[in-house]
C-alpha cells in the first residue's frame, strides 16, 4: 500500500515539473554567451531573462484597465464631476510604472497627465502634469482636446526632453533584446 501511494507522488510530483513554467536565468560574468545559451538550450525548466520579460510584459488585463479608467474618467469630467474625475486619472497615472506599455496606452497616459493638468489649480501643478505626459514621449496627441496655455507648457517640457545616447554595453555587453513601447527589438 505505501509503495502504490509513494509510487501516485513520485508521479504527480514528475508530472508538475513537466508542466511547470521554466524560470528566469541570468547570464553570471564567468560564463560566455555561448556556455549560456547551450545550457539553456539543456535545462528546459529555465529560460533567459530576456525571454521571460518578452513573453510576460504586459498582462492582458492591463489595457483593459487602463481603457475602463480612461472612459470612467472621461465620463465624469464631461459630466463636470471634476473631483471625481480627477481621481480617476490620477489613478490612471498610478498604473504607469506597472508596465511596459505600448504606443495607445502611452497615449493614453499621457491624455490623462494633461487632463489633470488641465484641472490643476496652480501653474507648478500644471508644469508637473505637462512634464510627466512628455515623459511619456511621443504620443501624437491632438492639441484641439486641451486649453492652449496648457498645450504650450506641454510643448515646452516635450522640447526639454533630450535625446540620449544609450550605450547597452556599458550595463550589458552581451544584451541581445531592447524593449521599445512594449515590442522587442533584437540588437
Amino acid at each position: 500500500m505505501t509503495w502504490i501511494i509513494t509510487s501516485i507522488c513520485i508521479q504527480l510530483f514528475a508530472s508538475s515539473l513537466a508542466t511547470a513554467e521554466p524560470r528566469p536565468l541570468i547570464r553570471g560574468p564567468a560564463a560566455s554567451q555561448l556556455e549560456f545559451e547551450a545550457f539553456l538550450q539543456s535545462q528546459s525548466e529555465f529560460i533567459s531573462l530576456s525571454e521571460w520579460v518578452v513573453r510576460h510584459r504586459i498582462q492582458r488585463k492591463w489595457p483593459k484597465e487602463v481603457q475602463r479608467l480612461l472612459v470612467l474618467a472621461q465620463t465624469e469630467f464631461l459630466g463636470g464631476s471634476i473631483p471625481k474625475a480627477r481621481e480617476l486619472y490620477q489613478e490612471l497615472l498610478r498604473l504607469g510604472p506597472e508596465q511596459d506599455w505600448r504606443s495607445p496606452e502611452r497615449r493614453t497616459m499621457a491624455y490623462a497627465a494633461l487632463r489633470l493638468a488641465q484641472l490643476a489649480r496652480d501653474e507648478d501643478s500644471r508644469r508637473e502634469f505637462a512634464r510627466e505626459a512628455a515623459r511619456w514621449g511621443e504620443t501624437r496627441l491632438d492639441a484641439d482636446q486641451y486649453p492652449e496655455p496648457i498645450w504650450r507648457i506641454y510643448q515646452e517640457e516635450v522640447k526639454k526632453q533630450t535625446i540620449q545616447k544609450l550605450d547597452l554595453h556599458l550595463w550589458q555587453p552581451d544584451a541581445r533584446y531592447l524593449l521599445v513601447d512594449g515590442r522587442p527589438y533584437l540588437i
